[in-house]
């Protein structure tokens, strides 16, 4: 009988063990008790909820994964172990930025599950003051998982308010989170008590991912490519959530992404140089000589030898024409001769190289060359950047720059995910619709700080215009730009990037009469130490500012309304005098300059925007 007993018990216990090891509850909270992350395995199936100051911002959402070979990696789980950290601090140091240092704390906890089909998979959650983070890792040693779908869900309320964005460069359209859509990310919804956006972090090696709504609030991860083929051991990107109460907290909070991306090899970089960008329109050694002039002269740093300058130069049908050599420079353009004359006015020279050079030559023997020329940094066009296998491509060309010691700018469908901590050569990217589309217009530039902006740096070409629409110079009337000469100074400020494109569809000489207007350009930095959120209304106006040093400098842009604005200066250091010099719209098409000998961080200014208009100010220490 005590034997028997005895194994009743034994019995008994390992029922309890294996029902144990099928179900798990985690509850998370952020260090300051404001946003909760609970994690459940139920029968096996995988769950997640997130709770921000008692509301419910993301309502129970599955997670996992679907496999090729029809596995179904969402339940059928049994937990083997689950670590919890707390207390965690982040310590982030950028080598540039829109703040040079910061730190965020979070607590994490890990749980590893080996699935019923023998794959182990584990998810690192991270819960944060300012929002949450999961990712997943197959640790095993050996083997390959093939993906086809991603479960991981957001449920939210319905009600949200938000802005979709079918396409890279097709803009922003109000939608509620009750509708059915598809949106790229970032993704921002807004609700009364609180406000939220979804992003992925480090993506260098995973398909990129999209957000379908199935309405009433259903989001899901949906993959933007196909199938993802994967040796194991790997780790997937990041999937994550910014929380706050208002839309601008979501600005303050977006640093959160880089605290997901490691980097311990910022010395590595120090050759990397951000900077001011000329355009150069005309693809001879003439007028890139001029065009050199020109832009040193308002200590530009860099000049761009865009589409047209290899092969069978401009136009779209040459560029996509496989035979069209990037090893061979047209005729009128002696290489040698410009990379000379632009070092003599301390400016580097960017080459455009685009996919399909990419795709047909060796890019190792292509960076090679340029780097025997002397050039400075690539731009690399109509790029894909949707696949697994294509980030990887585009991201073996930017390691093969850096070992070039060249920067990078991407442009067409990708988005920085954090990958500039990884490749600091990396400078910005597009993925954005630009200011190429000069019918862009207030509404569009307002909204960008609360969406695509959360991302990280974006290249928006700035097209401030020079002399009047029917200058002979002109390609297309292409200076009838939709915002205000002042709204293209503030977007300097406040748009993000440290390759900045200014004057894009510009010729040196059609800037003649308007010269004076670009002063602000000329010690405008590209990089910060600090930033601080001043005010604004999605899609309505906005103003930020930004520190260099001692120096302070802000943007006010407002939509298609005119608009009174009062900005107070409560971001400048309360002990000093700073002299103000502004910039803004004089309803001629041109430009005032007004000094405001004294102001203090107690100060507030006051503007009269014109429709489509804004200001920049610099604020600089007596």
């Amino acid at each position: 009988m005590k034997s028997l007993f005895i194994s009743f018990c034994l019995l008994f216990c390992s029922l309890m063990t294996l029902l144990s090891n099928n179900n798990l509850f985690i509850d998370k909270e952020s260090p300051n008790g404001t946003l909760n992350l609970q994690f459940s395995v139920d029968n096996g199936g995988l769950l997640y909820k997130l709770i921000f100051k008692g509301d419910t911002v993301i309502a129970p959402s599955s997670l996992g994964f679907a496999t090729s070979e029809g596995v179904d990696l969402h339940s059928g789980f049994t937990v083997i172990e689950s670590n919890e950290k707390s207390n965690q601090r982040a310590d982030v140091e950028l080598l540039y930025g829109e703040r040079s240092c910061f730190e965020m704390s979070y607590n994490s906890f890990t749980v590893k599950m080996e699935h019923l089909s023998g794959i182990l998979m584990e998810i690192e959650f991270r819960v944060y003051d300012e929002g949450a983070a999961f990712r997943y890792s197959f640790p095993q040693n050996e083997g390959q998982v093939f993906l086809r779908s991603e479960y991981s869900a957001f449920n939210v309320e319905n009600g949200l308010s938000g802005y979709r964005e079918s396409g890279y460069e097709s803009g922003y359209i109000k939608t509620c989170s009750s509708e059915r859509f598809r949106t790229l990310l970032p993704f921002t919804l807004i609700g009364e008590n609180y406000s939220l956006a979804f992003n992925e972090a480090l993506n260098d090696h995973f398909v990129r991912a999209n957000l379908l709504n199935y309405g009433n609030g259903q989001l899901s991860i949906q993959f933007a490519s196909a199938d993802v083929h994967r040796d194991m051991p790997f780790k997937t990107p990041w999937r994550y959530i910014l929380v706050g109460d208002r839309p601008e907290d979501l600005i303050e909070n977006k640093n959160l992404l880089y605290t997901l991306v490691d980097n311990d090899s910022i010395d590595d970089y120090k050759w990397v140089n951000p900077g001011k960008v000329f355009r150069v329109m005309n693809m001879d050694t003439q007028s890139v000589k001029e065009a050199a002039d020109f832009a040193a002269d308002f200590n530009f740093d860099y000049l761009l030898l865009d589409a047209g300058w290899y092969g069978m130069g401009y136009g779209i049908p040459n560029e996509n024409d496989p035979s069209s050599d990037p090893r061979n420079v047209i005729e009128e353009l002696d290489i040698e001769k410009v990379v000379d004359y632009a070092s003599q006015k301390s400016m580097g020279l960017i080459l455009y190289v685009n996919q399909v050079a990419w795709s047909t030559y060796d890019p190792h023997k292509l960076v090679s060359l340029y780097q025997s020329w002397g050039i400075s940094g690539l731009k690399l066009g109509f790029m894909r950047a949707l696949s697994a296998v294509d980030r990887e491509r585009l991201f073996e060309i930017v390691s093969l720059a850096s070992e070039a010691k060249m920067v990078v700018n991407i442009h067409d469908n990708i988005r920085l995910t954090g990958e500039e901590k990884l490749y600091s050569n990396l400078l910005t990217v597009e993925g954005i619709r630009g200011n190429e589309y000069i019918d862009n217009r207030g509404d569009h530039t307002t909204l960008l700080p609360y969406t695509r902006y959360l991302s990280g740096a974006a290249d928006y070409t700035i097209c401030f215009e020079g002399m009047p629409k029917d200058h002979p110079k002109l390609h297309n009337n292409l200076h009838n730009n939709g915002t205000t000469k002042a709204h293209q100074l503030a977007l300097s400020v406040l748009f993000y990037s440290p390759l900045q494109h200014l004057l894009w569809y510009g010729i040196p000489e059609i800037y003649e009469e308007s010269l004076s207007e670009l002063n602000f350009f000329k010690e405008l930095p590209v990089v910060w130490d600090d930033y601080s959120f001043i005010k604004g209304d999605p899609g309505h106006y906005f103003a930020k500012a930004r520190r260099c040093g001692d120096e302070w400098y802000a943007g006010v842009i407002t939509n298609s309304e005119e608009r009174q604005l009062s900005i107070g200066l409560d971001f400048l250091d309360e002990e000093r005098y700073y002299r103000a010099l502004i910039y803004g719209d004089d309803g001629e098409n041109s430009i005032f300059e007004e000094i405001i000998e004294e102001v203090t961080s107690k100060s507030v200014i006051d503007f009269n925007l014109s429709a489509d208009g804004g200001a920049a100010i610099v604020f600089t220490p007596k």
